[in-house]
Parts: structure tokens; C-alpha cells; sequence
């Protein structure tokens, strides 16, 4: 599977493709950072540490700036594709 940001192909990491597509799946909605990390990684124990790699790839793959509508970040509460951080 290869993934395009327009006519540029997108190099993200298995892990970070299910990331993209949860948040995909639910644009304009919080997904807490507990989601992502049960849907993700299904059965196992991982760092928060491990979730915000991926996040920072999925930005930099999308040349999306830290809290831009690609990917928002409320503290606390998850994330939020194209829409501002809900509390």
C-alpha cells in the first residue's frame, strides 16, 4: 500500500499508518491518546513515549506544524484531526 499526500508518496511505518487511518476514521472528533494506543496496540504495554514518535512522523510526513489542523494535541485530552482540541 502506498500512501500520497497529493502527488508525494508518504513514508510512515506500519504503526503509524493505523495511527493516521484511527484519526482519519474519526476527523473533527477527540481520540484519546488511551484509543490510540489500545487500537494500536492491541494486548500489549507501550510507552506514551512510542505514541508521540509516531505522531511526530505522521507531522513531519505531512508537513504539518505542531498543533496545525493536521493533527491537534489538547493536554489531556487526545487528538484531534482537523479540529481544535475539546475538553
Amino acid at each position: 500500500m502506498m500512501l500520497l499526500s497529493g502527488e508525494r508518496p508518504l513514508h510512515l511505518s506500519p504503526k503509524s499508518v493505523s495511527i493516521l487511518y484511527l484519526l482519519a476514521r474519526h476527523a473533527g472528533q477527540v481520540v484519546s491518546k488511551e484509543r490510540i494506543m489500545a487500537e494500536v496496540w492491541p494486548d500489549r504495554v507501550v510507552e506514551e513515549s512510542n505514541l508521540k514518535q509516531h505522531i511526530a512522523v505522521i507531522r513531519r510526513a505531512l508537513e504539518a506544524e505542531p498543533g496545525s489542523a493536521a493533527c491537534r494535541a489538547g493536554e489531556g485530552v487526545g487528538r484531534s484531526p482537523g479540529g481544535p482540541p475539546a475538553r
